[in-house]
């Protein structure tokens, strides 16, 4: 949208903190905010519901001044101006250039995959956390699956990690009414506990499948064709695959200029 529209459907451009150029209505062309509605039955694992506050701490804390610290997701930050919370389950974001704060139209408004984090969680701590200290001890996400409380000890020791059915994916409550991202998407948890294996070498994965010590595997193409030849291959091994769409061929979003995250911080690998 345009600012004439984001203006009649309820922004306020004036001047200010998060108008501080581009105060006028005219100034914002077509493309240059774009709005978008957020479930309002996404629940965090701890039962706290998802909303667009989480939505707007998540990227306001990766703009402007914490560009620099915040940077692996400058392919998007770097553009965008700031957000404005709707209501609680819709925002729009603004997007302008990094240094000139000029308003401008963005084509990949519909293609940005960023997670969001749980403001709740994250608010009190220091700026510097989720950047560089976060050793992600507070792991919590809205999925059918959660960390146990030992996830720490798993990830640091362990050569696996105990993921548990998250009870908010799915969930009724005293009235009776249904919630949660499997109510609505329709997908029911038959799993109470999964147990996700780490392999250093594809061949010790298979052997593990082929023993029965894992239930559930992905195998190297050259190893499911043996495997499919193979007579003596356990009965109770099930060779599925799943190639999708895009198996041969890779998605790239390009979002080319000048000063690419690449040369505005050097700690970046990619171009």
């Amino acid at each position: 949208m345009d600012g004439q529209m984001a203006a009649s459907l309820g922004t306020e451009f004036v001047k200010g903190p998060e108008f501080p150029v581009a105060y006028n209505v005219t100034d914002w062309p077509m493309g240059s905010i774009w709005e978008y509605n957020l479930t309002d039955d996404a629940y965090w694992n701890d039962g706290v519901q998802f909303t667009a506050d989480d939505v707007e701490w998540t990227l306001e804390l990766q703009i402007g001044s914490n560009l620099m610290t915040y940077w692996v997701h400058q392919q998007y930050t770097r553009w965008i101006d700031h957000v404005e919370k709707v209501n609680d389950f819709k925002v729009r974001i603004f997007f302008s250039d990094y240094d000139t704060k000029k308003p401008t139209p963005v084509a990949f408004g519909n293609s940005i995959f960023m997670p969001i984090f749980p403001k709740h969680v994250f608010e009190k701590m220091p700026w510097s956390y989720l950047a560089q200290d976060g050793i992600g001890y507070h792991a919590i996400g809205t999925g059918p699956f959660q960390f146990t409380a030992k996830a720490r000890e798993e990830i640091a020791y362990n050569a696996s990690v105990t993921l548990i059915r998250n009870r908010w994916y799915n969930w009724t409550d005293d009235d009776g009414v249904a919630h949660g991202l499997g109510v609505t998407h329709r997908r029911d948890l038959q799993v109470d506990k999964l147990i996700v294996k780490f392999f250093s070498e594809e061949s010790t994965l298979a052997l593990s499948i082929r023993t029965g010590d894992t239930d559930m595997g992905e195998i190297l193409p050259g190893t499911y064709m043996s495997w499919k030849a193979d007579p003596s291959l356990p009965k109770n091994i099930i060779l599925q695959t799943t190639l999708s769409p895009t198996s041969y061929s890779k998605e790239v979003v390009l979002n080319a200029y000048p000063e690419s995250p690449g040369t505005l911080n050097a700690l970046r690998l990619d171009p």
